[in-house]
């Protein structure tokens, strides 16, 4: 006597995926030794000159970062154009939030 019975869970194992791009790589922090040393210039008589615009909107100790046509600052997000020398462009609030206005 032979009996069939529908098997539960007999479908076919699915093929494994074979990716057409490889995969994205993690961006990992580089740590830069005495890095501050760019911030700052020490003169022969030990004045001490700041190299980088500070942001007026962060206040004191928050440098705003040069790329070729602007100065950004990642805190707030204002940024001043070099052309128009220190012409305001944008005024969007950052990543990290705003600051309360002093």
């Amino acid at each position: 006597m032979e009996v069939l019975l529908g098997l539960l869970g007999g479908a076919k194992k699915k093929k494994k995926k074979a990716f057409t791009t490889p995969k994205k790589k993690p961006h990992h922090h580089k740590n830069v030794k005495l890095a501050t040393l760019k911030y700052y210039k020490v003169d022969a008589s030990g004045k001490v000159e700041k190299n980088k615009f500070e942001c007026d909107n962060c206040g004191v100790g928050t440098f705003m970062a040069e790329h070729q046509n602007r100065y950004h600052c990642g805190k707030c997000g204002r940024a001043f154009t070099k052309q128009a020398g220190a012409k305001e462009t944008s005024k969007k609030g950052g990543k990290k939030g705003k600051k309360a206005a002093q």
